[in-house]
């Protein structure tokens, strides 16, 4: 990887994928709404020469695409509340993936336990099927699909 952007940067996981991206020195782009909170992070990082902040909106896929120019890997941490999954997590992923097509950038996407559901085995792998129990979680198991899709890989479940 010679040099990535993370999408949702300033949430938890967007924050850690980060984190270990600057201690292995790899220059990174940290996407987000608020430049207050993309500054706050770059702070805590040290502010490395090799990081660069981008403000954009990631359901905006133009505004994904302008600030991944010359980014090999993408990391798509931006995620939606909650109450709001149902409406807006299917068209973040599509913006997401759609900028990552045009650019033909390699996508990481940090996905959720939501797809899941509740547990059907006594130890869960990757092999534990997808089995959403609530209906707000389903949009969920469909992004996680489209994203393995997109990537033309197949799973069961």
């Amino acid at each position: 990887m010679k040099r990535a952007i993370v999408v949702g940067a300033t949430g938890g996981t967007g924050a850690a994928i980060t984190e270990e991206l600057i201690k292995r020195g790899i220059p990174t782009i940290i996407f987000g709404r608020s430049r207050q909170k993309l500054e706050q992070l770059a702070v805590k990082l040290g502010s490395p020469d090799y990081l660069q902040i981008a403000v954009g909106d990631a359901f905006r896929p133009d505004d994904v695409a302008a600030a991944s120019l010359g980014v090999d890997v993408m990391f798509h941490c931006a995620n939606v509340p909650y109450n709001e999954m149902e409406s807006r997590l299917i068209p973040l992923g599509e913006s997401v993936m759609e900028a990552a097509e045009q650019l033909g950038l390699k996508v990481v996407v940090i996905d959720g336990i939501y797809p899941y559901g509740r547990r059907q085995m006594n130890e869960v792998t990757e092999e534990h099927p997808k089995q959403p129990h609530l209906e707000k979680e389903r949009p969920a198991l469909l992004m996680s699909k489209c994203y393995l899709a997109a990537n033309g890989v197949k799973r069961k479940s």
